[in-house]
């Protein structure tokens, strides 16, 4: 287990492509890429002061794995081949920015303001989980990864983007409506 390189934008790699289905449940090869995930989220999260999910294929890895912390709730979890079951038809504005940024990017995406979403746990056991708010934005934002779909394809308009010193000089805006 361990830290693990960030692939950045444009590097031609997994982050383009959809990643696999998960199959191994509990296999020591699948419980040390869950870790290496939270490892490098938690490094991201001190390095930067940011981050609140992964998904395996950031770090060149492409299984259908991410790895959430829900601030909120404070708990942290992976979701194993999960697939968004509900979107509402109520949608939110939000900027978003992205590991693979480097954090320094920030976007201007819609998403639905509340999801379910059905999943597998480390143990293959099946999950179903509703959410809403900022939590249901970062499993939106983590599974788009997974079918190799980047925040920037999401923008709701070109200029709808800005550099990160630009975000925090404008008092970090969240969710925009």
């Amino acid at each position: 287990m361990a830290v693990k390189k960030i692939l950045l934008v444009g590097n031609g790699t997994v982050l383009e492509r959809p990643a696999a289905k998960v199959e191994d449940f509990g296999s020591k090869r699948m419980d040390c890429m869950i870790e290496d995930l939270k490892e490098t989220l938690h490094e991201m999260r001190r390095r930067h002061g940011m981050g609140r999910g992964i998904a395996a294929p950031q770090i060149g890895n492409s299984d259908r794995v991410i790895y959430i912390i829900d601030e909120l709730e404070q708990r942290e979890f992976p979701l194993i081949n999960p697939i968004i079951t509900y979107r509402s038809k109520d949608a939110m504005k939000v900027w978003d920015s992205c590991l693979s940024y480097d954090l320094n990017f920030f976007i201007v995406v819609e998403r639905s303001k509340s999801i379910t979403v059905s999943f597998k746990d480390k143990k293959g056991r099946e999950r179903r989980e509703s959410m809403s708010g900022p939590l249901s934005e970062l499993v939106q934002h983590a599974t788009d990864h997974l079918e190799g779909i980047l925040s920037v394809q999401r923008a709701i308009m070109p200029i709808s983007m800005m550099m990160r010193a630009e975000w925090e000089a404008a008092g970090k805006p969240g969710i925009l409506g």
